[in-house]
């Protein structure tokens, strides 16, 4: 059993299964809407409009983006693992709502309502009372391949304590629906009884994957209690640990679980409510809270696997899946060949640079745990340096806080490093000639810093985070500045934080530790205390 949601008030309606298909008749209930309740997570003013739509381009999901951006492909993209999106999303202003939202109030948190697919249709839930339903709707189930799945039962209870006590509620979800299957009220006593043959089928199928946290738990209460061999079960708490550490601490990547809360916190971008109904008594009717929290549960497993599985496959070599449950086999993580720092040619010498402490990784929780410690020792060498060529002609860069000795400013820039780039976007973008010369400069050193990363490293931060990092860091620019260099009419100073920030986070870069509390201020607090919680007490 996991943390839940808050009540948001659904009508339960006794009599339709579904809502999309009224003609079929069935006595399963279905949570449905409220009137006009489609948006109502989150009244408050949005901070920008801008915020929460760019807030993904540069996490971990837009290495492909930052590929595109410098207009190149990876020679192992043919072999990479296809990573097909889901239609149901959270609708950026409901994303956005919900992310500025006070934690006092339900709309701050995740909630399988938020998600819609592109007609807005929002996701089903079917509440089945009885074995006859169970089967109708456990059939719509059984093409899939993933599922989120999850149990409830009576607290305190064990298998000697019957079926309907210690395995009360099954809950499992799909993209577009989800299913609460309550076994304790069913009719009979026995697992013939009680479990449908749709529903035991899917309990017991390798073809289709069932996800969750704790697994084992569940695994073994449907084992024990229903007396059946379930089959593909998946632990979450092991896909994240492969994502989270196999690049930086290989070490880490072991069996110890991982709360769905946290999972969903990091992975989803909205904290899961926590409350008491997750000790609730699940041998009895539900009430609409309980059954809320169940669904949000369920369908929690879902996306996480499908955000979890979308980093996996981005890591380079990628590493497999973590098997299932029941094969009890070990986590395997790619052995990695040393990667060599290229050696730099005496004009190239870049001189050393003082490293911030702020930006060294030190906790399990840190925001750049993921960056190899090769990678941030190539990279911390003068971050900001541009090798000169034979060209004699510099431009100088002005900057407003150049006489702050813990940023060090790009003073000079070769021109026809600058041009070359320049002329290189022209053939792509009508508007490039338009750009000022800050940014021109902010693309070149983007250029150089990545020639200059060590062989095989894939930087995860995108070409448009780097852009805004150089800009505000090698360049010492106020982000009200870079805002309006960046476009006109200026960016949100929330959109370019969150540029600056990804590039901090993702790729270990140097900061000073005064100018990016600045930059963490201009977000809500949750925000800045949330997914940045590391760098936010780094700089405590």
């Amino acid at each position: 059993m996991h943390s839940g949601s808050t009540s948001l008030g659904y009508a339960v309606e006794e009599g339709h299964c579904d809502n999309f298909a009224s003609e079929q008749q069935s006595d399963c209930g279905e949570l449905h809407e409220s009137p006009g309740e489609r948006h109502s997570f989150g009244e408050q003013e949005s901070a920008s409009d801008e915020l929460y739509e760019t807030a993904s381009e540069g996490t971990e999901s837009s290495r492909s983006e930052a590929v595109s951006d410098e207009g190149s492909e990876s020679e192992s993209e043919s072999n990479e693992e296809e990573h097909i999106p889901l239609s149901y999303q959270i609708p950026t202003e409901d994303l956005r709502n919900a992310m500025q939202a006070s934690r006092s109030s339900g709309a701050a948190f995740w909630h399988y309502r938020l998600y819609r697919d592109p007609e807005g249709q929002a996701v089903r839930v079917h509440y089945c009372k009885n074995k006859e339903q169970t089967e109708r709707v456990a059939a719509l189930f059984a093409d899939k391949n993933v599922l989120g799945f999850d149990l409830e039962w009576k607290p305190n209870c064990f298998p000697r304590d019957g079926i309907k006590n210690s395995v009360s509620l099954i809950q499992i979800a799909s993209e577009d629906r989800i299913a609460l299957f309550h076994i304790a009220v069913h009719r009979g006593d026995t697992a013939d009884e009680l479990l449908a043959p749709a529903l035991r089928q899917i309990l017991e199928s390798r073809a289709i994957t069932k996800v969750g946290v704790n697994v084992r738990g569940d695994y073994a209460r449907l084992r024990d209690v229903f007396g059946i061999n379930p089959q593909g079960y998946l632990e979450l708490s092991h896909l994240h640990r492969v994502v989270r550490f196999s690049e930086s601490q290989p070490e880490k990547v072991n069996k110890v679980l991982v709360a769905l809360a946290t999972q969903v916190e990091e992975h989803l971008q909205l904290p899961l409510s926590k409350g008491p109904v997750r000790a609730s008594d699940w041998s009895k009717d539900l009430t609409m809270e309980q059954q809320q929290y169940a669904a949000s549960d369920a369908y929690a497993g879902f996306r996480l696997f499908d955000v979890l599985e979308a980093k996996r496959k981005q890591i380079k070599p990628t590493p497999p899946r973590p098997a299932f449950h029941e094969l009890n086999l070990p986590i395997s993580v790619p052995v990695r060949s040393v990667r060599v720092i290229p050696t730099r040619t005496a004009a190239q010498a870049q001189p050393p640079v003082v490293q911030d402490d702020a930006s060294d990784a030190d906790s399990e929780d840190s925001d750049i745990a993921a960056v190899p410690s090769q990678v941030l020792t190539a990279k911390s060498q003068d971050t900001c340096f541009i090798p000169a060529t034979a060209s004699s002609e510099n431009v100088t860069t002005e900057s407003s806080a150049a006489q702050n000795s813990n940023v060090q400013p790009l003073s000079t820039v070769n021109v026809r490093l600058v041009n070359q780039l320049s002329r290189s976007l022209e053939n792509t973008s009508q508007q490039t000639s338009e750009r000022p010369l800050e940014v021109k400069t902010a693309e070149a050193w983007v250029q150089t810093w990545r020639a200059g990363l060590p062989a095989n490293y894939q930087p995860k931060a995108s070409l448009t985070n780097l852009r805004a990092y150089s800009l505000w860091h090698c360049q010492a620019l106020d982000v009200e500045i870079v805002a309006a260099k960046l476009r006109d009419p200026p960016l949100a100073m929330t959109t370019v934080s969150l540029y600056v920030l990804e590039s901090v986070r993702m790729e270990g870069l140097p900061f000073d530790a005064g100018r990016l509390r600045s930059v963490l201020e201009i977000l809500p607090q949750h925000v800045a205390q949330g997914r940045y919680r590391a760098l936010w007490r780094k700089l405590q």
